[in-house]
C-alpha cells in the first residue's frame, strides 16, 4: 500500500487542505494549534464534497469522553498514541475498503 501525504500545520489550516488535496483518507491529530480536531473535522463535514472521506483520530487521549466526542464530531476511527501502525494499517484498509457512503465509525 502506497501513499502519497499532504500535511496541514493546524486545524485551522486542515480544511483549505482538504479541499485542495481530495485526500481518500485524512489522519487527524486532537491537540493542534489554532484549532483542535475536533473543531476541524466539523468543518471539514460540513463540505459536501469531503463528507465521505474517511477521518481517523490520532491522539495522546485515552478517555470514553474524549472517544465519543470524536466521533460525534464525525471521526470514523480512533486511535491513541504511541500509535501501533498494524492497528493504523489495519484501521486504513477497512476504512478505504468500505462504500464511500457509509461513515459509521468503526
Amino acid at each position: 500500500m502506497g501513499y502519497r501525504v499532504v500535511t496541514a500545520t493546524n486545524g485551522a489550516d486542515a480544511l483549505s487542505v482538504a479541499k485542495l488535496a481530495r485526500p481518500d483518507m485524512i489522519l487527524m491529530d486532537i491537540a493542534m494549534p489554532q484549532q483542535d480536531g475536533l473543531a476541524a473535522t466539523r468543518r471539514i463535514r460540513e463540505e459536501a464534497e469531503l463528507q465521505s472521506v474517511p477521518v481517523i483520530a490520532l491522539t495522546a487521549f485515552d478517555t470514553e469522553g474524549f472517544r465519543q466526542a470524536a466521533f460525534d464530531a464525525g471521526f470514523n476511527g480512533y486511535l491513541t498514541k504511541p500509535i501501533d501502525f498494524e492497528r493504523l494499517r489495519n484501521l486504513m484498509r477497512k476504512l478505504l475498503a468500505r462504500d464511500k457512503g457509509n461513515t459509521t465509525p468503526l
